[in-house]
């Protein structure tokens, strides 16, 4: 880089940082993505276990009561179409087959769903269906809002429940996350634009408190060596580096001076 000039060296150190800045931005943005998802599917599957727990109760409760297999069953899908969570969220219930068993949409329910992908190809009955036997899990799929149409982000945590040979889940949407995620992208973006003007700004500036000094002395000490010593050398008021070059340029013309003096007292002599 030894071609370049200072102002482009400079400029040269300030896009690096902003480089560095941006890039631990994008780091932490994806952090904050990342710990959203992370909170809102801990909170999923908490729901979730509680419904089945509810289930459960009930189940167990209709056993003492001596309730008929059938009667359990009709009673445990009328309590869990009439459980929500977060924003009007249900649960909802299918079988091994994929036949759904319990659901608060009437269009839904006894519907078999197994073979149903979504928009990006995803099995997502089949893929809970299988969550749930391995023990619980989350299955991430593109779904309508209630009403809509277009299909939406969502995660859902599926477990067992086995007395009635149920896989149980609930679901939630991500677009807020991704809202709240592209509020922070933009805010910070914002941020970083303003500190690169500022910072692109001052770096010209003192580039040019640097360069434009520079160049007045090298034209001042060009016509200096040219035999011009009336020539005034720029900057020798400053109390930097820059001062004390023109202060040497200085000394160096004043030693021209006396040495064209003496010269001259020579040849009178």
């Amino acid at each position: 880089m030894p071609s370049l000039k200072i102002s482009a060296k400079l400029l040269m150190m300030v896009l690096l940082a902003v480089a560095g800045v941006a890039v631990i931005a994008a780091v932490g943005l994806s952090a904050l993505r990342q710990n959203l998802l992370e909170d809102r599917e801990a909170k999923l599957r908490d729901v979730v276990m509680l419904a089945k727990q509810n289930i459960d109760l009930d189940y167990q409760n209709s056993k003492a009561s001596g309730l008929s297999d059938a009667q359990a069953f009709e009673r445990g899908k009328t309590i869990l179409k009439t459980l929500r969570f977060g924003n009007d969220d249900y649960f909802y219930a299918f079988n091994s087959e994929g036949l759904v068993q319990s659901h608060p949409n009437p269009k839904v329910q006894d519907k078999n769903l197994y073979n149903a992908p979504d928009s990006d190809g995803v099995y997502f009955t089949r893929d809970q269906i299988n969550a749930a036997a391995r023990g619980g899990g989350f299955v991430s799929y593109r779904f309508p809002r209630a009403g809509g149409t277009t299909p939406l982000p969502k995660v859902s945590y599926a477990t067992e429940f086995k007395p009635y040979g149920w896989t149980i889940g609930g679901g939630i949407y991500l677009d807020d996350v991704d809202a709240i995620f592209w509020q922070q992208v933009w805010r910070i973006g914002l941020l970083l634009s303003i500190v690169l003007v500022l910072v692109v700004g001052t770096s010209v500036m003192l580039g040019r408190s640097i360069v434009l000094p520079i160049k007045g002395m090298t034209a001042a000490m060009r016509k200096i060596a040219a035999g011009d010593t009336a020539t005034v050398i720029p900057a020798q008021d400053r109390r930097d580096e820059v001062g004390a070059m023109a202060q040497s340029v200085q000394v160096f013309k004043d030693s021209m001076i006396e040495a064209v003096r003496l010269r001259g007292e020579q040849d009178e002599l």
